[in-house]
């Protein structure tokens, strides 16, 4: 494939701002005097050799740079060989406001009839840059443009999409939601929409931004401003503003992405569309604002359908639900992927293998690229963890993670931090990094992480895989701990005027909030997550001062972080049965989750009855609040009514068989569940072996306590064998307070358990 090399031509004035432009782009896609001109060579040979590998010509105009004696013999030199036909684009920008069109060259607005554009952006340059790049390519290689830009199926979704655009001649849209399941297409759908309606002959890469569970917008507002390039001062100043200015000045920055040409395209985790389908009130008020242009620039992949009712009072937004693929588009997908990766087969392999891989178009391809590693017969043998790609992302995942220590710690890694850089990534891991550039890779094929920031060079584990991990208490490797804290706690520089590493501002932020400083203009959703990851390690004292410190200082928190501060308090003070949780329950606006809170305190003040009725009354407004399920299990465990416990325990278990105390209640329920059958016994089996594989740091202790419950209960053992387990158990674990009711229930009637 030739080389699409852009060379970067610009005043030594701004080094800062094309180092941001190469982050996006990627040093090995990019020729920078500072990088590539040889030590000791001619300048002027340098740029004519450099000029002479590259088909692509950037220019960043300013005011220096037009008085610049070498920016104006590269400019000569690169217009000769455009004439020439060697160089295939020619790129001007205007990076500074006060630069006019009229101190161009007249070759260049005249002649050539360039359309010049005023981009402050080096984010933005950066995408149009790989837009260009990616056009040459699919010019020059059929097989690479074949494979970027076919697009199979969706027909019915794209005509559903042209309908709605033209439903309305009073309403504007001016945002696109697309809505599917993990592997569904919905960026590429995008993407899609995007290419045809502006007429592209490559895919468009757009102004990126990822947002994790839990986020608000100051998240929003971070990474905007992080892409256009403004500083973290500036930043610091809006977060202080109250949420309506703050409305206004995202809108703003929305718009001038808008004006450069660019369009948003943002990776939804449950924030701007939350996870019971409404739209967040500052996502509503964004796409709803005065001051919004009046395009479709806003693209929203959500995993989650907008309600109808959102969609009617919101008419400026279109959404598109993206169904599973058919069985003619995979075999469309699956024949595109063997062409593009050179992998011949039979057309009874082809059906073989379509019938089998029906989750995603990410399983068809690693299922075509392990044929070309291997072969067809290898991988007809091994289908079973090609479809495993396909099942629950939480079993699938630490399933193959089995055995495979260097994966499971990279995904605690990835899990710590809400972003890392390939940069910071191959510091911590130095010589042992090419392996963790595969294991990228894999976990890619996997649909577990995305890329995002600059030129995708940050790195964000899958927000629900992430969550897992972290409940699970998993303990990082002590020598992984320090080199954490050495390559990117250090590095954190408070007084620094930009943003740096995304990801290392995100975590000095996190480490300031920590410290217990800084709590007036701290991101709300620094707070929110920080407090999340603290309550599932049980540091209740540490979540409920941060709480509390924070609610101090939230003048400028919108309604949705403010609702979420004062449910995590109340969270944490009914279960430290803290009075102090009535000074804040009613300010739980949302009815069902202050029933379910209510009765979460009355369940460790052990007043069951209370706490059964506040949860009864939770799951009577919100049948599948998943949370007062778990908990009036425990409230019917906790008074040995193991029937009334049992369908809701199944049920809790069926919905999310990886959570290591659904097992161990639905065990509990099972266990005590007199007389065994066999199917009973196979299911009691069945789950001992689940909690053996669950990656959880309580896993152990809650696997000890159920087989020795199964022991006890199986009503087969003598009681001195019964002594001689109990004995075992509590020397593993002398506090745990499962095996201390095990043994309560024991010895309150030996002989019910025992053979002699």
């Amino acid at each position: 494939m030739q080389s699409t090399v852009a060379f970067l031509s610009h005043r030594s004035s701004h080094k800062d701002f094309v180092k941001k432009i190469v982050d996006v782009v990627k040093r090995d896609n990019c020729i920078v005097d500072e990088f590539d001109f040889y030590p000791t060579a001619k300048t002027a040979d340098e740029i004519i050799r450099n000029l002479n590998i590259s088909p692509i010509f950037v220019l960043l105009i300013s005011k220096d740079a037009l008085d610049s004696n070498w920016v104006r013999f590269e400019m000569s030199k690169a217009k000769q060989l455009y004439d020439a036909g060697e160089i295939k684009a020619f790129m001007p920008f205007i990076i500074e406001e006060d630069v006019k069109l009229e101190e161009l060259p007249l070759w260049i607005t005249r002649d050539w009839s360039l359309n010049v554009k005023t981009i402050t952006s080096p984010k933005i340059i950066g995408q149009f840059i790989i837009e260009t790049q990616r056009k040459i390519r699919c010019n020059e290689n059929n097989a690479y443009g074949s494979l970027i830009n076919t697009f199979i199926g969706r027909r019915n979704e794209l005509d559903e999409l042209q309908s709605a655009m033209y439903d309305s001649v009073y309403m504007p849209h001016r945002s696109l939601v697309v809505s599917g399941k993990p592997g569904s297409g919905r960026t590429r759908f995008i993407q899609k929409c995007i290419q045809d309606s502006s007429g592209l002959s490559f895919i468009p890469e757009g102004f990126q931004i990822k947002l994790p569970q839990k986020s608000y917008i100051d998240n929003f507002i971070l990474q905007l401003h992080e892409g256009l390039g403004l500083s973290k001062e500036s930043y610091e100043d809006i977060l202080k503003l109250d949420p309506e200015h703050q409305i206004a000045k995202t809108v703003s920055y929305i718009n001038r992405i808008i004006n450069a040409h660019s369009f948003l395209l943002i990776e939804d985790e449950m924030s701007f569309v939350l996870y019971d389908g409404t739209i967040s009130e500052w996502g509503k008020k964004i796409i709803s604002h005065p001051a919004m242009i009046d395009s479709l620039k806003i693209f929203i992949s959500s995993r989650v359908k907008p309600r109808s009712s959102e969609l009617r009072a919101y008419p400026q937004i279109i959404h598109i639900n993206l169904p599973s693929f058919t069985k003619e588009e995979r075999k469309r997908l699956f024949v595109n992927y063997c062409r593009y990766y050179k992998v011949e087969l039979s057309n009874e392999d082809v059906e073989w293998f379509v019938n089998r891989l029906q989750s995603s178009p990410q399983q068809l391809e690693h299922a075509v690229r392990e044929i070309k590693s291997k072969n067809a017969i290898f991988t007809k043998k091994n289908i079973d963890n090609l479809i495993k790609l396909g099942d629950d992302v939480f079993s699938r995942i630490f399933s193959w993670f089995k055995g495979n220590d260097t994966a499971l710690t990279l995904a605690r890694v990835l899990a710590d931090v809400d972003m890392i850089s390939f940069d910071l990534l191959e510091q911590l891991y130095e010589e042992d990094y090419p392996e963790i550039e595969k294991l990228i890779n894999m976990f890619a094929s996997l649909s577990i992480v995305g890329f995002y920031g600059n030129g995708g060079n940050n790195i964000s584990l899958d927000s629900g895989v992430a969550d897992y991990i972290r409940r699970s208490y998993l303990d990082l490797d002590p020598i992984m701990k320090s080199r954490i804290e050495e390559i990117i706690y250090n590095k954190i520089d408070v007084d620094e005027d930009d943003f740096g590493e995304l990801s290392i501002f995100l975590c000095g932020l996190r480490k300031q909030l920590l410290s217990g400083n800084g709590y007036a203009y701290i991101m709300p959703s620094i707070v929110i997550s920080t407090v999340i990851n603290l309550y599932d390690q049980g540091e209740y004292e540490l979540v409920k001062n941060i709480c509390l410190h924070a609610l101090e200082h939230s003048s400028s928190y919108t309604n949705e972080p403010l609702q979420e501060l004062y449910y995590r308090l109340c969270q944490v003070l009914a279960r430290m049965k803290d009075s102090n949780f009535f000074t804040y329950i009613n300010k739980i606006q949302d009815i069902s989750s202050k029933d379910f809170l209510m009765g979460f305190y009355y369940r460790y003040k052990e007043n069951y009855l209370k706490a059964e009725e506040y949860l009864l009354k939770a799951l009577t407004i919100n049948p599948n609040m998943q949370v007062a399920r778990r908990e009036l299990v425990n409230v019917y465990l906790n008074q040995c009514e193991y029937g009334e416990a049992l369908p809701l325990a199944k049920e809790n278990y069926n919905r999310k068989s990886t959570n290591p105390y659904h097992i161990e209640a639905y065990f509990r329920c099972l266990v005590n569940n007199y007389p065994w059958n066999i199917e009973t016994k196979d299911t009691l089996k069945r789950l001992l072996k689940e909690m053996e594989n669950i990656p959880s740091k309580r896993r152990e202790e809650l696997l000890v306590s159920m087989q020795l419950e199964y022991f006890i209960k199986s009503r087969s053992h003598t009681k001195e064998e019964i002594k001689n387990e109990i004995d075992e158990a509590m020397s593993l674990y002398p506090a745990s307070p499962q095996l201390y009711r095990i043994k309560g229930e024991y010895e309150s009637d030996k002989n019910i358990f025992c053979v002699n």
